[in-house]
């Protein structure tokens, strides 16, 4: 007879609550300033802690098995590495996982160790106390804890220096006897060898520093400080101009400024022309005739004017004409400039003959009239006879109905259906005592187990798997 455990979502609230880590800023806890391969058995911070965080001590330099070399202590800052909650999701009991720390958070290849804080949390389906062991990747596993608990625990974490071995990275393992925990895993600086000077320049062995005429070298404990005073060297060749920039935008336009003073009176201008005459007035009336005066003595004779021109009506090669008599000879006008003119074309003599006025080109054919209004409708015609209205056809006869269908053979009723499988039965707490069926689920210190039998009576779900 066995069991198996049943992870719910919708039992979870019967049978217990899962703690879950707050999301929260990394913090930063204390390592020490020095660390031998030698000091690697022993957690630093302690083997058990129920904060968020525990607590490392911070001591001198430890004392390191002959041939082992101290190393310094390097700081980052506080940096996660693992959060099983958004990366490989919870680590099951007795199962490892790998936690690489070289190349993440800024620690190097050549890290030998690290310092780092380790939190358990969300611990399910545990029924006895559980630890984490951690040991180098690659070499074989450990049997010492790092963090221990107890099955009420909901968080615990500690911080330690880990030995880093394959590809810079630390396998960790849970062990409680059942289900699984998520896991965070923190890191705030490692520990590497670090470069030492063996020559200078070609120089070996030791070295003395002299300070020079700009140099000064300032001891302070175990610190050598270096300062040089810089001498300004000669002003380098100006650069080449830089093209010119692009116009800028053109600003509004300022405020209107004040009136200025009026200027004084200028002098006066010349006086304009003479306008035209005012149109005439209109005439006054007649005066009464005055008496008729003595008659004048006769006058001398006046200078006889100027002929005037002649109009003689279209040019006729046989007239003799006379000066300024005035023709008509293809479309314009011609004036004589001569007496005794006659066979002269006044086209082509212009000795004899000056036009007057020439005779304009054909005018443009002028735009089309406007429509005239249409004219009014004629009379309507007379309305034709209307024809004769056709006869009625007759109407057919009704046809006979159809005989009705004979009704079908029912059919043959379907097999009954295969009975459902049965669903599981949540039957509470677990009494050793009762007799339990196949599917009966059971609460049993903290966790939930379904039966896999009938008959099931005085087997603890925890034993009997």
């Amino acid at each position: 007879m066995r069991l198996r455990t049943i992870l719910s979502v919708c039992l979870s609230a019967a049978l217990g609550s899962i703690s879950v880590l707050q999301a929260q800023e990394v913090e930063n806890w204390a390592a020490p300033a020095y660390w031998s391969p030698s000091d690697r058995s022993e957690p630093v911070g302690g083997k058990h802690s129920t904060g968020s965080r525990s607590t490392l001590g911070t001591s001198g330099a430890p004392i390191a098995a002959a041939g082992s070399p101290i190393l310094p202590f390097v700081a980052v800052p506080p940096c996660r590495v693992l959060d099983t909650r958004a990366s490989g999701g919870p680590i099951n009991t007795g199962t490892s996982r790998d936690v690489g720390f070289a190349g993440a958070c800024g620690i190097p290849g050549s890290a030998v160790a690290v310092s780092a804080n380790f939190t358990v949390f969300n611990i399910t389906s545990t029924v006895s106390a559980g630890v984490l062991k951690t040991w180098p990747t690659g070499s074989p596993a450990t049997s010492q804890a790092l963090v221990n608990w107890i099955p009420s625990t909901g968080q615990v974490a500690n911080a330690s220096v880990v030995v880093l071995g394959t590809g810079g990275a630390v396998t960790v393992q849970p062990e409680q006897g059942q289900g699984a925990i998520d896991l965070v895993v923190d890191v705030n600086g490692y520990y590497a060898p670090q470069i030492v000077v063996t020559s200078l320049n070609g120089v070996s062995n030791d070295v003395t520093l002299s300070a020079g005429t700009n140099v000064t070298i300032t001891p302070s404990g175990q610190t050598l400080t270096v300062s040089a005073t810089s001498v300004p060297g000669p002003a380098g060749p100006a650069g080449p101009t830089g093209a010119t920039g692009a116009t800028g935008a053109t600003g509004s336009t300022g405020a209107t400024g004040p009136a200025g003073a009026a200027g004084s009176t200028g002098a006066t201008g010349p006086a304009g022309p003479i306008g035209p005459a005012g149109p005439a007035g209109a005439t006054g009336a007649t005066g009464t005739a005055g008496a008729t005066g003595a008659t004048g003595a006769q006058g001398a004779a006046g200078v006889q004017g100027a002929r005037g021109a002649t109009w003689k009506g279209s040019f006729d090669v046989v007239v003799t004409y006379s000066k300024d008599d005035v023709v008509r000879s293809n479309g314009s006008s011609y004036i004589s400039l001569a007496d005794s003119n006659v066979g002269n074309d006044p086209t082509s003599t212009p000795a004899q003959w000056e036009l007057v006025a020439q005779m304009g080109a054909t005018g443009a054919t002028g735009a089309a009239g406007a429509t005239g209004a249409a004219g009014p409708a004629g009379p309507d015609g007379a309305t034709g006879a209307t024809g004769a209205q056709g006869a009625t056809g007759n109407t057919g006869a009704q046809g006979v109905a159809g005989p009705q269908g004979t009704q079908g053979v029912p059919g043959v009723a379907g097999a009954q259906g295969v009975q459902g499988v049965r669903g599981a039965t949540w039957q509470g707490a677990f009494v050793n005592a009762t007799s339990y069926s196949k599917d009966d689920v059971v609460g049993f210190n903290g966790g939930s187990y379904i039966s896999l039998t009938d008959g099931n009576v005085g087997n603890d779900p925890s034993s009997f798997p």
